[in-house]
């Protein structure tokens, strides 16, 4: 598929494909979460705004937050030519056993008819915030070709990432695997580095 999102409005987040957990306390009442979904063989071209993300995993709330441990399981985001302005895919809502595999993604670099110039924070090709301890588990990010441009003229810690793992959740069973990627790092201002966000491949010191 083609997947082209063009929003002129400035949302917070904007995506091609955007994979929504909830939960909700008015009928149906319950936890919704999307699981043993595969995203392969897409061209997601996500012009919108500044916020625009090729595939955003992420997760609402109404009336309370998930349980813990909730969160996207088995899934897989593989073959995909992905041009964004921020972040190719943004993983915000559980990780149990998923993969990222074999994608091209291009984030910032515009060329004609294409605007992807970007102003946003921790820009990024792939991003993992898993933002909800899901139960152990193995996580891969590989064989992926990556181009990241950075356009931000503010101090701080604004990118260009490759691929950055900021949180697999609490505990010591998670794995991380991250191999076989091809990266690309370009920025137009000295002071997206001020921080040391320039990082090919970046795991916080809660990662191991």
């Amino acid at each position: 598929c083609r997947i082209i999102n063009q929003n002129t409005g400035t949302p917070a987040s904007v995506a091609g494909i955007r994979i929504a957990s909830r939960r909700q306390t008015i009928a149906p009442a319950g936890q919704y979460i999307p699981d043993g979904f595969e995203i392969s063989n897409n061209e997601i071209v996500t012009t919108a705004a500044l916020q625009g993300h090729g595939i955003n995993m992420t997760g609402s709330t109404s009336g309370s937050n998930f349980d813990t441990g909730v969160g996207n399981s088995n899934w897989k985001v593989n073959n995909n030519d992905i041009w964004a302005r921020i972040r190719g895919v943004f993983v915000n809502q559980g990780l149990a056993d998923s993969e990222i595999r074999n994608n091209n993604i291009v984030i910032g670099r515009s060329q004609a008819g294409v605007n992807l110039s970007n102003t946003g924070y921790l820009i990024g090709a792939v991003h993992v915030n898993n933002a909800n301890s899901p139960p152990a588990n193995t996580f891969t990010v590989a064989n992926n070709r990556v181009f990241v441009h950075s356009n931000n003229t503010s101090a701080g810690a604004f990118g260009p990432v490759g691929i950055g793992v900021t949180s697999m959740g609490s505990g010591t069973d998670r794995i991380c695997n991250v191999y076989n990627n091809m990266i690309h790092l370009m920025t137009t201002n000295a002071n997206n580095n001020s921080t040391g966000s320039f990082r090919g491949i970046w795991a916080t010191s809660a990662i191991s």
